[in-house]
Parts: structure tokens; C-alpha cells; sequence
């Protein structure tokens, strides 16, 4: 099912989990994948923080690091002339959600928005993940967090939107990353965080057809959400998907679609599994 899948760039800084990749793509019959290393370590930070052109850097190390993989990886690309359209994706997703589709790769591709630039194939949110077809909007937080720092685990993207990126984010060979953003939903100091302005350089769409590896998520607080995430994405698709069609998966703003939210709860660290309807309310 996944071997129409178009070229995979897998972002990767660990032979155990590049091991871990290359089995799943060995076992889906995906031939068409390339692994890259992470070239911007945070260990070298002091060697590579001068690629920045941006004068002040507001953002961590960590999200730096990150950050300027995926711009440098999807420059890359671009420049490259390969294909028209690839998917990026670190090297802790889970592909085994494929096996619970109700439809294949090529329905997938022919029931997508005709406008989108970037579809993102794994996503968090703090409290809920809606599982259907849906426009990308930045989660609005109450109490003392102001928005949620979205995933960029896993996402396709079309040359166009790769093109927006090189633009924007790239200057003289060097990386430009903050941008006056008047979303104030958002800190300045934050939106040079690609988590923050890669969904919103083009067209963005979220499709979660795939999850993270649990196993593979770092112990803390951060990750805590894509750990559950993840469990609530496997769980729906194993167990709610075939309660719905491919018109409710690959439409939106349709009714009752609250019925389709993969739910858990980040203060319990719970995973609702229960076939009954539940409603949350969230003080």
C-alpha cells in the first residue's frame, strides 16, 4: 500500500533508529527513500550558529538544531529538481497506522484539496487530534500556555511550497528565520521556531494517516503530548476507523465531527480507549 509513496526524506542522527526506519520501509516495499544526517548537531553549536543571519536569536539551541535541518533539507530538495512532491519525516515515525486505512495511497492523493502545499501526516494538539481532513490552524491555549509548539515529524510537501521556504528563510547561503508576525497568539521571540513558521508558509492541511514510535519519544514533559498523541492516533485507526468513510476521513466542517477526535488527557497521561462517546470539558 505505501510502495506509490513519493521520494522520503529521512531525517536521522541514530544508527538504531535508522535501523528502525529502514525495517519499516523494508516491510511496506518503500524503495524510494533517502536517509540524511542531521548536519546541525547542537553538541557543534558554537560551529554552525554563525550560518544564521537573523542579528539576535531568541529560540533554543534545540529548536535551532531543528529548525535548520528541515530548512537546510528542503532547500535541498528544491534545488535538486527530483520530484514534484516528497515527504519529510524524522526517524521515530510509526507507518503501522497504513495498515487500518480504509483507502490506499492513490485515493489519498486524489482526495486532497486541490490548493494544498504542505499536508501534514502526523499531528499533536494538547488535549485532541481531530482524525479527518482538516485545514492547519495554531492551537489557541488557555491558562498559562499560550499555544501549543505544533510536531514537524512527518509532512509532505509540494515544490511550490519548498520554493516559499528557500525564499523566505534563506539569504546569501546563510538562514534567515524571524519574521515580524502579527498573530500575536504567538511571542516574537517564538516564531523563529520552524515548528511555528513552517505551517504557515504555504497552504497546510492535516491528514493524520501516521504516528511516532512511543518508544522512541524522549522521557519529558515536552514530548509527553506526541507520546499520546501517537497512542490515541494508533488506537483510533485500529479500532474507530472502520466506524466511518472516506467521505467523513477526507472532508471537514461536516456534522457530529467531534465523533472523529482521537482524545487523551495530558494531566493523567491517559489515552481514552472506551467504545462509548465521551464529552471533555476543559476549565
Amino acid at each position: 500500500m505505501l510502495n506509490k509513496l513519493p521520494l522520503i526524506l529521512c531525517l536521522t542522527d541514530s544508527l538504531e533508529k535508522r535501523e528502525y526506519m529502514k525495517n519499516q520501509f523494508d516491510f511496506y516495499g518503500i524503495e524510494n527513500y533517502k536517509f540524511l544526517e542531521k548536519k546541525y548537531n547542537i553538541k557543534q553549536f558554537e560551529d554552525w550558529k554563525n550560518e544564521i543571519e537573523d542579528e539576535k536569536i531568541y529560540t533554543t539551541e534545540y529548536e535551532l538544531s531543528k529548525s535548520l535541518n528541515l530548512i537546510r533539507t528542503i532547500v535541498d530538495w528544491f534545488d535538486s529538481n527530483e520530484s514534484e512532491t516528497c515527504i519529510i519525516m524524522e526517524d521515530n515515525v510509526d507507518l503501522s497506522p497504513s495498515q487500518h486505512w480504509i483507502f490506499d495511497w492513490d485515493y489519498l492523493m486524489g482526495s486532497l484539496p486541490y490548493n494544498w502545499d504542505c499536508i501534514k501526516l502526523y499531528h499533536s494538539k494538547l488535549t485532541s487530534v481531530k482524525m479527518h481532513l482538516h485545514p492547519f490552524e495554531i492551537e489557541k491555549v488557555k491558562k498559562s500556555l499560550q499555544y501549543y509548539n505544533t510536531s514537524s515529524n512527518c509532512f509532505m510537501i509540494t515544490r511550490y511550497f519548498a520554493k516559499k521556504v528557500k525564499h523566505y528563510h534563506t539569504k546569501g547561503g546563510k538562514f534567515l528565520l524571524h519574521y515580524n508576525n502579527p498573530d500575536k497568539r504567538i511571542k516574537e521571540v517564538q516564531y523563529g521556531s520552524i515548528s511555528e513558521f513552517l505551517f504557515d508558509i504555504g497552504i497546510t492541511y492535516v491528514l493524520p494517516v501516521f504516528a511516532l514510535n512511543d518508544q522512541l519519544i524522549p522521557e519529558d514533559t515536552e514530548n509527553l503530548v506526541n507520546k499520546l498523541a501517537s497512542q490515541a492516533i494508533i488506537y483510533w485507526w485500529k479500532q474507530r476507523s472502520k466506524l466511518h468513510t472516506k467521505f467523513q476521513f477526507f472532508n471537514y466542517n461536516k456534522d457530529n465531527e467531534w465523533k472523529m477526535e482521537a482524545v487523551y488527557d495530558i494531566r493523567t497521561a491517559e489515552v481514552y480507549r472506551e467504545e462509548n462517546e465521551k464529552l471533555m470539558i476543559w476549565i
